[in-house]
């Protein structure tokens, strides 16, 4: 494997490997597959008229937890185009968004419902898109991630004040109200982890959604239940983001394309291409990451993608028009 960029790592042997782990980086340090903002600002690409593209799954773990688990407002919301995370916080913070309507306007509505009030438009963009409510959006994001995997009220604490750099200090009394509330819109998730459970005890094996099995050994506890809970839909995301890098590296390779990876971050992936070719390299990894899949119990769906294209890698915002910015194909 060859170096080509500060951000990330050429794709010229036969095993694929994430840049997240201190082990490999070594005398590196650091995690140069999530970096912080501000150094993914100073990440650009080193020849001229060159831009970046990047392709991430949409909703990923969320959507293969939705799929699995029982029908409920969970899998709704992917049926109907509103993100869980807006979802949640909108409960969470229900006092806060809910101006001058009464609770059991929102409170546990049926997303197909919520999606036609007449206010929802204005509303979902003001709780997603508003900089004035990216705590409470990423809060909603955060409590989704713990509570699909029974991620306990002390660990969230921990997780949120260090995710947050500090910025956010939950108190015991918030952490353990914001994961009883993901518990009570989405009982359907509390459902899916018995069934885990239940196959744990039962078998001690699950398989992916690529058949691939993993057998859990030691003790029966709830730290290994939590494993079960993760292991099939993050193994999937992985799986299908490592089969678009390989799929990808033989179509540049059968077609003699000035193109390069950059990195390979779990649920995304994210190339150097010349700016006239941006737009062919995006619709080409929307669909090698949009696979079919087929859930545990029967249920055909495919992946979902977006894809966003810019000049350095942090994302787009105001105060950094140059990063990367959505698109539509």
């Amino acid at each position: 494997m060859s170096l080509i960029y500060t951000t990330g790592w050429k794709l010229t042997g036969t095993k694929s490997f994430r840049l997240s782990s201190t082990k490999l980086l070594g005398e590196f340090g650091g995690n140069m597959q999530n970096s912080d903002a501000s150094l993914l600002r100073c990440m650009r690409p080193t020849r001229p008229c060159y831009v970046f593209v990047s392709a991430d799954q949409a909703g990923a773990e969320a959507l293969i937890v939705a799929n699995e688990a029982p029908k409920g407002r969970f899998i709704e919301l992917f049926d109907v185009g509103i993100k869980p995370h807006t979802y949640l916080a909108l409960h969470i913070f229900i006092e806060k968004f809910r101006g001058e309507h009464p609770v059991e306007r929102y409170w546990c509505v049926p997303p197909s419902v919520l999606a036609s009030l007449p206010e929802w438009k204005t509303l979902n963009s003001f709780i997603a898109d508003d900089p004035a409510n990216e705590k409470e959006y990423k809060l909603g994001k955060t409590v989704i991630h713990a509570s699909n995997y029974d991620m306990r009220w002390k660990t969230f604490q921990t997780n949120v004040l260090v995710q947050s750099q500090g910025t956010i200090i939950l108190t015991p009394a918030e952490a353990k109200r914001f994961l009883d509330v993901h518990a009570q819109v989405f009982p359907e998730i509390k459902a899916w982890q018995a069934e885990i459970r239940a196959r744990l005890e039962a078998t001690r094996l699950l398989r992916n959604l690529f058949g691939h099995p993993r057998v859990f050994n030691g003790r029966m506890n709830d730290e290994l239940y939590r494993d079960g809970y993760s292991w099939i839909p993050q193994s999937t995301v992985g799986e299908i983001t490592n089969n678009a890098c390989w799929k990808t590296q033989d179509y540049i390779e059968a077609n003699r394309l000035p193109w390069d990876f950059v990195n390979n971050k779990h649920d995304s992936l994210t190339l150097c291409v010349p700016e006239e070719e941006k737009l062919p390299a995006a619709r080409w990894l929307k669909s090698s990451l949009e696979v079919p899949l087929r859930s545990t119990t029967g249920k055909h769906y495919n992946m979902k993608a977006e894809v966003s294209i810019g000049t350095n890698m942090d994302k787009w915002s105001k105060s950094n028009p140059e990063g990367l910015a959505k698109v539509k194909l």
